[in-house]
């Protein structure tokens, strides 16, 4: 058994042991009244089109169809798009040589380990979100034509703005794949390109965001679910009425936006990129893509691309969240960037900066385990930072199963 084998197979547990208590945790959470991932997934189309409203209309279907629960039908939703992801990330990066730095990247506490250790954000539609980039990923792999992913981007990624429009903050990355998909240095002739494969993706949002629900659309729709599953409209389907403009959407989290809590999270942010950053810094593209050299930095590239994230984050209350929906992106676009071999990154550095051959295994393996199960964030901005979530998650699986 050779050490890649080794390092996958510690990485196949992981995954597991992420699926498993997914599962658990969507299962026993899915009856809960007041759950919020469930009170984003009622909303529908039942009084007409609205944001939101397509994976709330699938289940309503199918529950309606199965003469069964709407609840249940969402559990399974759920589940599925959650082990479909960690399994398309599992093979995304199967064949990634696990260094040290990109250890710590892939078992970061505000990747894949947040929604298990503060379940209030399992089962939200970002994962959905993850699913259909991820696929745009394989679908643009080097050796694949560039006319899979533009099909997909064309005829496919729409509908991801009618799951969850604020994809919208994260476009720059579809734009950029696009770019380097079909990357010609007849600028024009390719911003055309790219324009035309995005107009689609781009209209609907626009549709999303300046047809809301009326009030009238709102209560039929609540009527629809009081009558056909005695569910109420509560948490995201309620805000559907409470906050309909775009300015509703930053207003009301403003008393929220106090020193502390932006402290804290710049101290989460500096944290958990930590690895990111390192790889950033330390790495260089394959080719100059962009008129000016200093643009060919992967770090001012990736800046770039998260030039509308302050405005999400500044439309969120669940900074949690946020911070995971970031980092995600940011993650699985540079690993994408590396096995494409568009950035390539100087581990010889990386190592010195670590001191990785002059350290003993032991602290090395400590260092990593502290870093990535002794502390977690939680969903909302007044929260403060979890502890020790390695601990906490079967803990709370004994509460809930074996008590």
């Amino acid at each position: 058994m050779d050490r890649l084998y080794k390092k996958n197979f510690f990485l196949l547990f992981y995954f597991v042991f992420i699926g498993f208590f997914a599962i658990f945790f969507l299962y026993t959470k899915h009856t809960v009244g007041n759950d919020s991932s469930i009170s984003e997934w009622i909303i529908n189309y039942k009084g007409g089109f609205t944001r939101r409203g397509l994976a709330g209309e699938i289940s309503f279907f199918f529950a309606t169809l199965l003469n069964t629960s709407l609840r249940l039908i969402i559990f399974i939703f759920q589940s599925f798009f959650h082990l479909f992801y960690l399994i398309l990330f599992f093979f995304f990066i199967k064949d990634v040589k696990k260094r040290f730095i990109f250890n710590l990247a892939f078992f970061s506490p505000i990747f894949l380990l947040f929604p298990i250790a503060d379940i209030e954000s399992l089962g939200r539609k970002e994962t959905i979100i993850f699913v259909f980039y991820l696929l745009l990923l394989f679908l643009s792999n080097i050796k694949l034509k560039s006319y899979f992913s533009n099909i997909y981007v064309f005829f496919i990624f729409p509908i991801v703005f009618l799951i969850w429009e604020p994809v919208i903050f994260f476009f720059p990355y579809i734009i950029f794949i696009l770019f380097i998909k079909n990357y010609s240095k007849n600028y024009l002739k390719l911003y055309i390109k790219i324009f035309f494969l995005s107009f689609p993706s781009l209209l609907v949002f626009f549709l999303v965001i300046y047809f809301p629900l009326s009030t009238d659309g709102w209560k039929t729709m609540c009527s629809s679910l009081e009558i056909n599953f005695n569910q109420n409209c509560y948490m995201s389907a309620a805000l559907l009425e409470s906050k309909k403009g775009i300015l509703a959407q930053f207003i009301g989290n403003i008393p929220d936006y106090k020193i502390n809590h932006l402290l804290r999270y710049l101290f989460i942010f500096l944290v958990g990129f930590f690895p990111l950053l390192i790889i950033l810094f330390n790495s260089y593209l394959k080719k100059k893509y962009f008129f000016y050299f200093y643009l060919n930095k992967p770090i001012v590239i990736f800046i770039f691309l998260n030039i509308f994230v302050p405005i999400f984050f500044l439309s969120l209350f669940d900074w949690g969240r946020g911070i995971n929906i970031f980092y995600s992106f940011n993650l699985l676009t540079l690993i994408f960037c590396i096995k494409n071999k568009i950035i390539f990154v100087n581990f010889n550095k990386i190592n010195l900066f670590f001191m990785i051959k002059k350290i003993n295994p032991v602290i090395v393996n400590l260092f990593f385990f502290i870093y990535i199960f002794s502390w977690n964030i939680k969903t909302t901005i007044r929260e403060d930072i979890g502890s020790f979530p390695i601990w906490r998650i079967p803990y709370k699986f004994y509460k809930l199963f074996l008590m």
